[in-house]
């Protein structure tokens, strides 16, 4: 009987089982690879609006990396004592989260916006630097007043348990109908307005590419090279600057637009679980299929959380000098750890001599 109801449980909770295991591999593999992002960006002597959005976005993932372990505390029975300090944990842990991950999808937003300037109309020079930093400041504050209604929306409400290991308190809404349907749609609207105009920069500029491409090969492949146009070594130098620095820019914007468009498609089933009614996703549907519910819920609710590590798998996949630079700087932390260690080595052997 006790391992009947053992297994039971374990099968009631396997959507538990899941999010401990899904916030601990974000926590574990996110703040390694959200840290190099920062380490190797932040060292750059080019300072370009791009640098500062690919910073900025890492700083708000390191940040969605480092709350995982309050959903994996969450899960604990341990947290079931904890009834005095939940409405603090109730109001704003979630909203502290959404706080970041709506950054997230205005930064994404902007990474979008930044880029087509870049490649449509790189003469107009309207993204400069200073305003990416502006524009990462002006993303936080609309984020605060989108999600400021939620600290009025949810609170502590008494149930009872029916298992001595189940809370007296849960966190539900307790806000009008009215206020709660209100704030979903400012989301919405938030949201896939954001996710819209990204899409749409997004084809703008694989399309520019297409086009910028189409013409240069044309001229590479040409014969009619005329004598007199050969360039000295001076030209031929600073035109080798000039397609090392073309090279640079056109691998960030791959680079920028392979991530605007995986974050993307990883919002796409959130959007989509949110438009099926509650009635249909409801855990009592899904008594017989403990594991099918948990994967249901993991995709409709928690797949969007990928973006916040794999980064630094796109940027060492699309950028080749990415990926050299984060060598330098592993192999650099490794190599103080070794001149460390052999100097503490050396005065221990002088102490003894």
């Amino acid at each position: 009987m006790n391992a009947t109801s053992h297994v039971e449980g374990l099968l009631l909770f396997s959507d538990d089982i899941l999010s401990i295991v899904f916030n601990a591999f974000l926590f574990l593999v996110g703040i390694p690879g959200n840290c190099l992002i920062i380490r190797v960006y932040a060292v750059k002597k080019n300072n370009s609006s791009a640098r500062i959005f690919i910073i900025g976005l890492a700083v708000n993932d390191l940040v969605l990396c480092l709350i995982r372990p309050l959903h994996v505390f969450d899960k604990l029975p341990i947290a079931n004592d904890l009834d005095d300090f939940s409405l603090f944990y109730c109001k704003f842990r979630d909203q502290f989260e959404l706080l970041f991950v709506f950054t997230s999808v205005l930064i994404t937003a902007c990474i979008a916006l930044d880029r087509y300037y870049a490649v449509c109309r790189p003469f107009d020079r309207v993204i400069t630097p200073q305003r990416a930093t502006y524009t990462l400041i002006i993303c936080i504050i609309l984020s605060l007043l989108v999600l400021l209604p939620d600290v009025f929306i949810y609170g502590l409400v008494p149930v009872s348990p029916k298992r001595d290991s189940e809370k007296t308190f849960r966190c539900k809404r307790i806000a009008p109908d009215g206020l709660y349907y209100f704030q979903l749609s400012l989301y919405y609207a938030a949201v896939i307005g954001s996710q819209t105009v990204a899409t749409v920069l997004c084809i703008k500029i694989v399309l520019a590419l297409r086009l910028q491409r189409s013409k240069v090969r044309p001229v590479l492949n040409s014969a009619n090279i005329d004598a007199a146009a050969i360039p000295n070594d001076a030209s031929r130098e600073g035109r080798g600057r000039e397609v090392r620095e073309k090279d640079a820019h056109s691998k960030t914007t791959r680079m920028l637009l392979l991530t605007t468009v995986w974050f993307i498609l990883l919002w796409i089933p959130v959007l989509a679980f949110y438009l099926i009614p509650q009635d249909i996703t409801a855990k009592k549907h899904f008594t017989d299929s403990p594991g099918l519910y948990a994967i249901i819920g993991f995709v409709g609710e928690d797949s969007f959380l990928i973006n916040i590590v794999i980064n630094p798998l796109i940027y060492s996949l699309a950028n080749k000098r990415f990926r050299d630079d984060s060598k330098d700087v592993i192999r650099k932390i490794f190599y103080c750890e070794n001149i460390v260690e052999r100097s503490d080595t050396t005065e221990v052997y002088s102490l003894r001599t």
